[in-house]
Parts: structure tokens; sequence; C-alpha cells
């Protein structure tokens, strides 16, 4: 998802529904990115703490106990989510109010409502479709 999304050195990458905060620990190790994850399930929540900070990670990846629709997403660069459908339709008019143009959205599974991908990325059939939409 991240190279799909082209993420560069110094570019703030948002995970909606963070999980254990893989991708937010591989963005900011392997791409130099600021990466912020949102997660809400407590349990979650404590394990990417938990990586990000044995990993020493702390001044540039973070993840935050929170309600990721009730956040302003307006100075990511990269988006990444691997939600249902019912989020991502909640989230189609949310990007298009809050996003500022040139923010990628990288969606694992789910494609976003009201909007064209940039490109749709399907490696064969034992492995999901990967959205890739630009603001």
């Amino acid at each position: 998802m991240l190279k799909l999304a082209e993420v560069k050195p110094g570019e703030i990458v948002y995970d909606l529904g963070a999980g254990d905060g893989r991708i937010v620990i591989i963005a900011g190790q392997e791409f130099g990115a600021k990466a912020i994850g949102y997660e809400i399930a407590i349990l979650p929540y404590l394990a990417a703490r938990a990586k990000i900070f044995l990993k020493g990670l702390s001044k540039s990846v973070s993840v935050k106990y929170r309600n990721f629709y009730k956040e302003n997403l307006a100075s990511a660069d990269v988006i990444c989510v691997f939600l249902g459908k019912d989020a991502m339709k909640k989230l189609s008019p949310k990007f298009k109010n809050e996003l500022k143009p040139g923010c990628r959205i990288v969606s694992y599974c789910f494609s976003l409502p009201d909007w064209q991908p940039k490109m749709v990325d399907k490696p064969g059939e034992k492995i999901t479709t990967v959205y890739v939409y630009q603001k």
C-alpha cells in the first residue's frame, strides 16, 4: 500500500483503523514518513504503542486512541484504510471536504464511493485489490 501511494520521506501518513500499528511502523521505518495511526479498540491500540516504543520510533510514529471520524485529516499527504463499505461511504464526503489537493488515499479491499481511482492494483487471485485515489 505504501509503495503504491509513493510515500516520500517527510510526508505525513495517516492510517485510519491502525490496528497493531504495522502500517505506521513501516511508513516510519522504511519510507521515512511521519506516521499517525488512529485506533478505537483498546488492545490493538496498546499493542501498537508498545511496538512503536520498542522499535524506538516514537519521534516519527504515533498511534492515537481516537475516533478518526472526529479528527481533522487536512495535514495528511497519504491516508491508508482497510475498512468496510459502510465506513468508506461515510469517509467519502469527509475526504472531499478535508483533504488537501494531491493527498493520496490507499484503500485495501474496498473502493471509495464517488471517487475515480488513479490506480487499481490486483496482483493475483489470492491478493485483494488495492485502490489508489488522489484528491
